[in-house]
Protein backbone atom coordinates (compact mmCIF):
# COMPACT_ATOMS: atom_id res chain seq x y z
CA UNK A 1 0.00 0.00 0.00
CA UNK A 2 1.23 3.57 -0.57
CA UNK A 3 0.93 5.48 2.24
CA UNK A 4 -0.34 5.41 5.30
CA UNK A 5 -3.55 7.73 6.60
CA UNK A 6 -1.98 11.07 7.45
CA UNK A 7 -2.41 14.16 8.99
CA UNK A 8 -6.02 16.43 8.74
CA UNK A 9 -4.22 19.73 8.69
CA UNK A 10 -5.66 22.38 6.19
CA UNK A 11 -8.82 21.71 7.99
CA UNK A 12 -9.57 25.59 5.92
CA UNK A 13 -8.98 23.67 2.51
CA UNK A 14 -11.91 22.77 0.58
CA UNK A 15 -13.26 19.29 0.72
CA UNK A 16 -13.55 16.90 -1.89
CA UNK A 17 -16.88 16.30 -3.37
CA UNK A 18 -16.48 12.63 -5.18
CA UNK A 19 -15.25 10.20 -3.46
CA UNK A 20 -13.74 6.54 -4.03
CA UNK A 21 -16.16 4.06 -3.32
CA UNK A 22 -15.92 1.64 -0.49
CA UNK A 23 -14.61 -1.41 -2.83
CA UNK A 24 -12.05 0.69 -3.63
CA UNK A 25 -11.02 2.11 -0.46
CA UNK A 26 -11.15 -1.39 1.22
CA UNK A 27 -8.87 -2.62 -1.57
CA UNK A 28 -6.66 0.17 -0.35
CA UNK A 29 -6.32 -0.41 3.57
CA UNK A 30 -5.96 -4.21 3.07
CA UNK A 31 -3.42 -3.92 0.62
CA UNK A 32 -4.67 -5.56 -2.04
CA UNK A 33 -4.76 -2.95 -4.62
CA UNK A 34 -2.33 -2.61 -7.66
CA UNK A 35 0.34 0.29 -7.09
CA UNK A 36 -1.41 2.41 -10.18
CA UNK A 37 -4.53 2.71 -8.36
CA UNK A 38 -3.06 2.90 -4.89
CA UNK A 39 -0.82 6.02 -5.86
CA UNK A 40 -4.15 8.00 -6.93
CA UNK A 41 -5.98 6.84 -4.11
CA UNK A 42 -3.46 8.04 -1.94
CA UNK A 43 -3.28 11.39 -3.72
CA UNK A 44 -7.24 11.98 -2.58
CA UNK A 45 -6.28 10.77 0.77
CA UNK A 46 -3.97 13.72 0.74
CA UNK A 47 -6.68 16.09 0.16
CA UNK A 48 -10.23 13.89 1.99
CA UNK A 49 -10.11 13.07 6.02
CA UNK A 50 -13.21 11.91 5.59
CA UNK A 51 -11.67 8.86 3.62
CA UNK A 52 -8.72 9.38 5.79
CA UNK A 53 -10.90 8.40 8.57
CA UNK A 54 -12.96 5.53 6.71
CA UNK A 55 -9.26 3.93 6.06
CA UNK A 56 -8.13 4.58 9.84
CA UNK A 57 -11.56 1.97 10.40
CA UNK A 58 -11.49 -0.72 7.99
CA UNK A 59 -7.33 -0.66 9.25
CA UNK A 60 -9.07 -1.29 12.45
CA UNK A 61 -11.37 -4.26 11.60
CA UNK A 62 -8.47 -5.85 9.99
CA UNK A 63 -6.33 -5.42 13.50
CA UNK A 64 -8.76 -7.12 15.12
CA UNK A 65 -8.81 -9.95 12.79
CA UNK A 66 -5.52 -10.18 12.83
CA UNK A 67 -5.23 -10.34 16.89
CA UNK A 68 -8.45 -12.89 16.35
CA UNK A 69 -6.38 -15.15 13.83
CA UNK A 70 -3.60 -18.31 14.91
CA UNK A 71 -0.48 -16.95 14.88
CA UNK A 72 2.22 -18.28 11.90
CA UNK A 73 5.63 -18.03 11.80
CA UNK A 74 7.41 -15.25 9.74
CA UNK A 75 10.21 -15.28 7.98
CA UNK A 76 13.56 -13.11 8.43
CA UNK A 77 13.26 -11.61 4.81
CA UNK A 78 9.72 -11.40 5.08
CA UNK A 79 10.46 -9.36 8.42
CA UNK A 80 12.87 -7.55 6.73
CA UNK A 81 10.73 -6.28 4.07
CA UNK A 82 7.76 -5.06 6.42
CA UNK A 83 10.19 -2.80 8.34
CA UNK A 84 11.86 -1.34 5.66
CA UNK A 85 8.32 -0.15 4.72
CA UNK A 86 7.93 1.42 7.80
CA UNK A 87 11.20 3.52 7.78
CA UNK A 88 9.45 4.87 4.62
CA UNK A 89 8.41 8.39 4.58
CA UNK A 90 4.77 7.27 4.14
CA UNK A 91 2.73 9.82 6.20
CA UNK A 92 -0.29 12.08 3.60
CA UNK A 93 0.02 15.85 4.28
CA UNK A 94 -1.99 17.90 2.88
CA UNK A 95 0.08 19.46 -0.04
CA UNK A 96 -0.76 23.42 -0.55
CA UNK A 97 -3.03 24.47 -3.25
CA UNK A 98 -1.52 24.34 -6.29
CA UNK A 99 -2.55 27.73 -8.64
CA UNK A 100 -1.71 25.53 -11.93
CA UNK A 101 -2.43 29.03 -14.38
CA UNK A 102 -0.38 27.46 -17.55
CA UNK A 103 2.42 25.08 -17.82
CA UNK A 104 4.07 27.32 -20.10
CA UNK A 105 4.61 29.92 -17.14
CA UNK A 106 7.61 28.42 -15.30
CA UNK A 107 6.84 31.36 -12.29
CA UNK A 108 7.67 29.30 -10.34
CA UNK A 109 4.53 28.26 -8.27
CA UNK A 110 3.91 24.99 -10.40
CA UNK A 111 6.47 23.11 -8.84
CA UNK A 112 6.66 19.13 -8.05
CA UNK A 113 6.85 20.26 -4.08
CA UNK A 114 2.90 21.21 -4.29
CA UNK A 115 1.33 18.28 -5.57
CA UNK A 116 0.71 15.37 -2.83
CA UNK A 117 4.00 13.46 -1.84
CA UNK A 118 2.71 9.79 -2.71
CA UNK A 119 2.75 11.20 -6.38
CA UNK A 120 5.93 13.36 -5.48
CA UNK A 121 8.44 10.63 -5.25
CA UNK A 122 7.82 9.36 -8.79
CA UNK A 123 7.88 12.80 -10.33
CA UNK A 124 11.35 13.73 -8.87
CA UNK A 125 12.41 9.91 -10.74
CA UNK A 126 11.61 11.80 -13.87
CA UNK A 127 12.62 15.56 -13.06
CA UNK A 128 15.52 15.33 -10.80
CA UNK A 129 15.01 15.40 -7.18
CA UNK A 130 14.72 18.68 -6.15
CA UNK A 131 12.27 20.62 -4.16
CA UNK A 132 11.83 23.28 -6.41
CA UNK A 133 11.33 21.31 -9.43
CA UNK A 134 9.16 22.90 -11.72
CA UNK A 135 5.95 21.35 -13.47
CA UNK A 136 7.67 22.19 -16.83
CA UNK A 137 10.23 20.25 -16.27
CA UNK A 138 8.45 17.18 -16.92
CA UNK A 139 8.47 15.49 -20.55
CA UNK A 140 5.28 16.67 -21.41
CA UNK A 141 3.68 15.43 -24.97
CA UNK A 142 1.21 16.86 -26.84
CA UNK A 143 -1.54 14.14 -27.13
CA UNK A 144 -4.77 16.24 -28.68
CA UNK A 145 -5.69 20.07 -29.29
CA UNK A 146 -5.06 21.75 -25.46
CA UNK A 147 -4.09 18.62 -23.70
CA UNK A 148 -0.86 17.53 -23.03
CA UNK A 149 0.49 14.71 -21.31
CA UNK A 150 3.20 12.61 -19.22
CA UNK A 151 3.69 8.91 -18.67
CA UNK A 152 4.83 7.45 -15.86
CA UNK A 153 6.40 4.36 -14.85
CA UNK A 154 5.30 3.33 -10.92
CA UNK A 155 7.12 0.40 -9.86
CA UNK A 156 9.38 -2.86 -11.87
CA UNK A 157 6.03 -4.68 -11.23
CA UNK A 158 3.77 -1.95 -13.29
CA UNK A 159 2.22 -4.11 -16.26
CA UNK A 160 2.62 -2.78 -20.09
CA UNK A 161 -1.66 -3.07 -19.91
CA UNK A 162 -1.82 -0.31 -17.17
CA UNK A 163 -1.01 3.11 -18.52
CA UNK A 164 -0.29 5.79 -15.51
CA UNK A 165 -0.32 9.36 -16.56
CA UNK A 166 -0.43 12.84 -15.70
CA UNK A 167 -3.27 14.62 -18.27
CA UNK A 168 -3.04 18.33 -18.73
CA UNK A 169 -6.18 20.16 -20.17
CA UNK A 170 -5.49 23.70 -20.94
CA UNK A 171 -7.81 26.52 -19.23
CA UNK A 172 -11.36 26.26 -20.78
CA UNK A 173 -10.96 24.02 -23.24
CA UNK A 174 -12.36 21.02 -24.50
CA UNK A 175 -10.58 17.12 -24.11
CA UNK A 176 -12.37 15.03 -27.05
CA UNK A 177 -15.47 13.19 -26.68
CA UNK A 178 -14.83 9.80 -25.76
CA UNK A 179 -15.47 6.70 -23.87
CA UNK A 180 -13.65 3.74 -22.40
CA UNK A 181 -12.59 0.31 -23.75
CA UNK A 182 -11.65 -0.67 -20.20
CA UNK A 183 -11.74 1.55 -17.13
CA UNK A 184 -10.41 4.47 -15.70
CA UNK A 185 -9.47 6.11 -12.34
CA UNK A 186 -8.32 9.74 -11.89
CA UNK A 187 -7.57 11.87 -9.32
CA UNK A 188 -7.95 15.79 -9.93
CA UNK A 189 -5.29 17.19 -8.85
CA UNK A 190 -5.07 21.16 -9.71
CA UNK A 191 -7.50 23.44 -11.01
CA UNK A 192 -10.91 21.23 -12.21
CA UNK A 193 -13.41 20.64 -15.27
CA UNK A 194 -16.85 19.98 -16.11
CA UNK A 195 -18.59 17.19 -17.91
CA UNK A 196 -22.26 15.63 -18.67
CA UNK A 197 -21.83 14.15 -15.20
CA UNK A 198 -20.96 16.64 -13.10
CA UNK A 199 -18.36 19.22 -12.05
CA UNK A 200 -14.62 18.13 -10.43
CA UNK A 201 -12.28 19.69 -8.15
CA UNK A 202 -8.80 19.14 -6.49
CA UNK A 203 -9.26 15.90 -4.77
CA UNK A 204 -12.17 14.49 -6.45
CA UNK A 205 -11.82 11.27 -7.73
CA UNK A 206 -13.32 9.43 -10.72
CA UNK A 207 -14.08 5.94 -11.90
CA UNK A 208 -14.83 5.52 -15.60
CA UNK A 209 -16.25 2.69 -17.83
CA UNK A 210 -17.41 1.87 -21.12
CA UNK A 211 -21.10 2.89 -19.88
CA UNK A 212 -19.66 6.57 -19.64
CA UNK A 213 -19.26 9.07 -22.40
CA UNK A 214 -18.40 12.21 -22.03
CA UNK A 215 -16.48 15.46 -22.95
CA UNK A 216 -14.39 17.00 -19.74
CA UNK A 217 -14.08 20.83 -20.48
CA UNK A 218 -11.59 22.28 -17.91
CA UNK A 219 -12.70 25.49 -16.06
CA UNK A 220 -11.35 28.96 -17.40
CA UNK A 221 -9.81 30.52 -14.84
CA UNK A 222 -6.63 27.97 -15.01
CA UNK A 223 -5.50 24.41 -16.39
CA UNK A 224 -6.87 21.44 -15.30
CA UNK A 225 -4.35 18.96 -14.07
CA UNK A 226 -5.08 15.38 -13.63
CA UNK A 227 -3.07 11.75 -12.36
CA UNK A 228 -5.24 9.06 -14.00
CA UNK A 229 -4.52 4.74 -14.26
CA UNK A 230 -5.88 3.58 -17.63
CA UNK A 231 -6.47 -0.21 -18.29
CA UNK A 232 -7.05 -0.05 -22.03
CA UNK A 233 -7.36 2.80 -24.57
CA UNK A 234 -9.95 5.30 -24.66
CA UNK A 235 -12.13 5.44 -27.81
CA UNK A 236 -13.15 8.33 -29.16
CA UNK A 237 -16.55 9.37 -30.19
CA UNK A 238 -17.02 12.54 -31.62
CA UNK A 239 -17.25 12.76 -35.68
CA UNK A 240 -14.04 13.68 -36.01
CA UNK A 241 -12.79 11.24 -32.93
CA UNK A 242 -13.78 8.37 -34.93
CA UNK A 243 -11.48 9.04 -37.75
CA UNK A 244 -8.37 9.86 -35.16
CA UNK A 245 -8.39 6.62 -33.14
CA UNK A 246 -7.25 4.09 -36.13
CA UNK A 247 -3.77 6.54 -35.06
CA UNK A 248 -3.96 6.67 -31.26
CA UNK A 249 -1.20 4.72 -29.18
CA UNK A 250 -2.05 3.11 -25.84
Amino acid sequence: MIGVVGHSAHSSVQRPAHHPDQGLLLDYATGAMAEPSALVIASHLAWCPDCREVIRCLERVGGEFLDQAEQQPVSMACFSRVMARLNEELYLQPPPVLELRSLHSDSGTNGIAELPQPLRSYLYAIAGDDLGTPLTALPWKRYLGGIDEVNLIVSKRHSAAVRVKLTRIRAGLAAPRHTHTGTELTVVLAGGFRDELGSYRRGDVLYHDGSVDHQPVADAEQDCLCLSVLDAPLRLTGPIGRLINPFLRF
